[in-house]
């Protein structure tokens, strides 16, 4: 067993978000090859009462949109004396635009220091999405753009070039660190996001039941709901669906994410709207609540098609709930993006122009009408899931762990002196 002392930066249970969720998977992975004794997690700290229970070392250190968030988190980070450091980078994950934008202090302040860092972007933003309506969604304002865009700019080219290794989660990800923040290819590790490979707890009649959805043909959106995502195309496709499968029902399963919560209550009042406009009462059901872990095989289990119909093209990054679909072998539906389209080829599931409403409903029905197409893509992803389960992931990560400690840094501050 490795002896590797590891220390993890990133929001952790029970918190609820993505990278939290991501983390867990991967420390829970890495049982298999350290001790978990050596493992740090330096977390958010929560307004959460109940604590998880883990084997690691949960030191819950950093508050979002703190003016202290990154000097706390190093000077519990030197603290330890781990002997790697892997930070999980989303662009709002420590604070809003503002607290956000101070975030390569910490990369540099660790490797001035001597640590060996790796820096998992969960999200790549191309530079041509960085125009005015990029900023005005996700909370920075319309003034001072151009400004905006270089300062954005700066900030992801200085994370990568104060990092010993960067890890993404697909190629064109890679492709768009070199292509556009100018990393070198040898920098950027292609490790894909971590697939559960689930054990079926229920089948989907039985699933349908408990739901009381039985004899219904069920769509599911699963996950966090926000404008990006595109429930609204879902909504105005369904009467078509509905017109050749009328026993139809689609359930938006989730709520609106804690760091867009303004925003997303509005959109779900929007798609209640839209939902009563379009005499979808009976054919559209909300949870309007974050699903409990304990429940999320249940709608997994009883859906016959995920839908993602997301219409965010600006963001490059993995898709957790693709990754969900795959390890339940579902049938997917999915738009044409970067999100998508490195991982959906249409052997494995189906992509749909972004924001074509007719489109996304022909697909639904074509896999409705095709019970031997939907057992093709089922099998196809659930072969994708057993390639990116957690434990291959978690062994592709402490590869590059142990890879880092015995090589010299690739450059790192010869790379700012060439910018």
């Amino acid at each position: 067993m490795c002896r590797l002392k590891i220390g993890l930066v990133s929001s952790f249970p029970p918190a609820k978000c993505g990278i939290a969720n991501y983390s867990a998977k991967l420390v829970e992975a890495l049982n298999s090859f350290v001790d978990l004794r050596n493992v740090f997690v330096f977390a958010e700290i929560t307004d959460y009462q109940l604590e998880i229970g883990s084997p690691a070392n949960i030191v819950r250190v950093w508050r979002r949109n703190s003016s202290r968030c990154f000097l706390s988190i190093f000077g519990h980070v030197m603290s330890k004396r781990v002997d790697i450091v892997h930070i999980q980078h989303e662009y709002l994950l420590y604070g809003g635009p503002y607290h956000s934008g101070f975030f390569p202090m910490l990369p540099l302040l660790l490797r001035l220091f001597g640590k060996k860092l790796v820096i998992t972007m969960h999200s790549v933003v191309p530079r041509f999405f960085l125009k005015r309506s990029f900023f005005e969604k996700y909370g920075a304002g319309q003034k001072l753009v151009a400004l905006k865009r270089l300062f954005t700019i700066a900030m992801t080219r200085l994370s990568v070039i104060f990092s010993s290794r960067v890890i993404v989660h697909t190629e064109v990800a890679k492709n768009t660190l070199i292509k556009d923040y100018g990393a070198t290819a040898e920098k950027i590790q292609v490790i894909p996001l971590g697939i559960d490979l689930h054990s079926f707890r229920y089948t989907r009649k039985d699933a349908k039941r408990r739901l009381g959805l039985d004899g219904v043909n069920v769509l599911l959106f699963f996950g966090f709901i926000h404008p990006g995502k595109g429930v609204e195309n879902a909504f105005r496709g369904l009467p078509k669906i509905l017109k050749k499968y009328p026993n139809t029902k689609l359930i938006v399963a989730g709520t609106c994410h804690r760091n867009l919560n303004s925003k997303g209550r509005a959109y779900i009042n929007y798609l209640e709207r839209l939902s009563e406009s379009l005499q979808l009462k009976h054919s559209v059901q909300f949870t309007n609540e974050f699903v409990p872990d304990n429940d999320v095989p249940l709608y997994f289990a009883a859906a016959d098609i995920c839908i993602l119909p997301y219409t965010e093209q600006g963001i490059v990054g993995a898709s957790a709930v693709l990754s969900m679909a795959a390890s339940y072998g579902k049938p997917v539906v999915a738009s044409k993006i970067y999100r998508f389209s490195d991982v959906v080829d249409g052997e494995n599931g189906l992509l749909v122009p972004c924001g074509d409403v007719d489109a996304l409903a022909e697909a639904v029905i074509d896999l409705l009408s095709d019970p031997s197409l939907q057992k093709k893509i089922s099998q196809r992803l659930r072969r994708l899931a057993r390639r990116n389960d957690w434990k291959n992931v978690s062994r592709s990560t402490l590869a590059l762990y142990v890879e880092l400690l015995n090589s010299a840094d690739i450059g790192t501050f010869q790379e700012l002196d060439s910018t």
